[in-house]
């Protein structure tokens, strides 16, 4: 389940990354667009987070706190 969503998230965040390129730059519908890409590329992000997370947090506990310090400290 996490890998096929995993897949979809990252589906989503190349979706938003292409969907700009096809709207011409000076049609009204562009800023449309590019509000509705950044919001598609915000929820794909967040959602390959929580997934990673949600993957850290079902190890045992004892790798559990050391990979998820570094997951956080490499994210942010």
């Amino acid at each position: 389940l996490t890998r096929l969503a995993t897949g979809i998230a990252l589906g989503v965040v190349v979706v938003s990354l292409l969907l700009p390129l096809m709207i011409q730059s000076s049609s009204p519908v562009g800023i449309t667009v590019l509000v509705a890409a950044a919001i598609l590329l915000d929820m794909g992000v967040s959602a390959n987070l929580v997934l990673s997370q949600r993957a850290i947090f079902s190890l045992a506990p004892e790798i559990r706190s050391r990979l998820n310090g570094l997951f956080m400290a490499i994210f942010f």
